[in-house]
C-alpha cells in the first residue's frame, strides 16, 4: 500500500464494508477492533478486484515490511 492510490482503495473498501479505523499507512491498517470472518473475506475480496492482496499471515506480513524497508534505502 505504497501509493495515495492504494490507500484510497483500501479506506473505500473500509468505508463500504462499514470497517472502523484508525490509521492507514504503507501496508497496514489500523482497525479499531476484531474483523469477522465474512468482513474478513468481503474485504479480501474488495481488495483483489483492485489487484491489491489481503495479508493476514504474520510471517508473510513481516517478510514484505522487510522486502520493502530494503528496497527503500
Amino acid at each position: 500500500m505504497g501509493s495515495i492510490r492504494c490507500k484510497m482503495i483500501v479506506k473505500a473498501a473500509l468505508q463500504q464494508l462499514g470497517i472502523l479505523y484508525n490509521h492507514i499507512d504503507l501496508g497496514e491498517v489500523n482497525l479499531t477492533g476484531k474483523l469477522t470472518n465474512e468482513q474478513t473475506k468481503e474485504l479480501a475480496k474488495l481488495l483483489q478486484q483492485s489487484g491489491l492482496e489481503l495479508m493476514t499471515d504474520k510471517k508473510a506480513i513481516l517478510i514484505e515490511k522487510i522486502s520493502l524497508s530494503e528496497s527503500i534505502q
